[in-house]
């Protein structure tokens, strides 16, 4: 699909026989995949399509996921080299396959990422290498490995509503911070703020958020957020089980098991 050819507004899923949601995003991973530009079309349509999302009162349970595109940050004209290694070596089989929320002491909720390696192409498996060394990623118990085909685990946030961090954007969102040190991240996680929407019923989407400055200060929460100059540094979506048909159809490595 050219660039060109598509509109800068995100396309409303159809009623009726016309695409689902999740079938349009799908449909935007393949126009970003690979691509060298820092800022096409697409991104600009997941940016409107997050700005129009709804912050969920709850989110808890497992949820499936899928990396849609990376950015390199928000640097106007840069080229996006994380975004064509990310699609040449990994987007068709990526190891990072969604996230798990446990409620904790309301309104908050504890989480962590799961990671497949099983059945994978060579770079995956690679990758899940360097992660269980940055980012000290552990076997995923048994129960977890059947429930849900992951492998691994690791990458633990606190997640509660919250005013986005997002520069400009005045809008709360259901925020997933792993900025605290208390939860023992390391780099580059220990910068990351993810922040998700619901943009249809148990489908979410959301940006990467990487503070671009105080790198080397202890992270102080009560600060302003433009004190850490958050850039995104790409979208991903989370989907509930009620996308569970579509999902295995559209993104099959989510759970790619023999």
């Amino acid at each position: 699909m050219s660039e060109r050819a598509v509109s800068e507004t995100p396309v409303a899923p159809q009623s009726g026989g016309g695409p689902s949601p999740l079938e349009v995003l799908s449909e935007y991973l393949i126009e970003a995949k690979g691509s060298l530009r820092n800022n096409p079309t697409v991104f600009r349509k997941l940016q409107t399509l997050f700005e129009k999302g709804r912050a969920p009162e709850r989110v808890e349970g497992h949820f499936y996921g899928v990396t849609l595109a990376m950015r390199t940050g928000n640097l106007p004209g840069s080229g996006n080299v994380l975004n064509h290694l990310w699609g040449r070596l990994l987007a068709s089989h990526p190891p990072w396959v969604g996230k798990g929320f446990v409620a904790s002491t309301s309104p908050t909720y504890s989480g962590i990422n799961f990671f497949l390696c099983s059945h994978t192409p060579f770079w995956t498996r690679l990758s899940i290498r360097v992660l269980r060394w940055v980012l000290k990623i552990e076997p995923a118990p048994e129960d977890e490995r059947k429930a849900w085909g992951c492998d691994y685990k690791g990458g633990r946030f606190v997640a509660r509503k919250a005013k986005s961090v997002y520069p400009g954007l005045e809008k709360e969102v259901f925020q997933l911070d792993y900025r605290l040190v208390s939860l023992g991240n390391p780099f580059p996680l220990k910068y990351l703020i993810d922040e998700i929407v619901e943009i249809d019923e148990g489908l979410y989407l959301g940006p990467l958020l990487f503070a671009t400055r105080r790198l080397f200060r202890k992270y102080d929460p009560s600060l302003p957020a433009k004190e850490y100059r958050y850039a995104n540094f790409g979208y991903f979506l989370l989907m509930s089980d009620r996308w569970d048909s579509e999902r295995r159809r559209l993104f099959p490595y989510t759970e790619d098991r023999l």
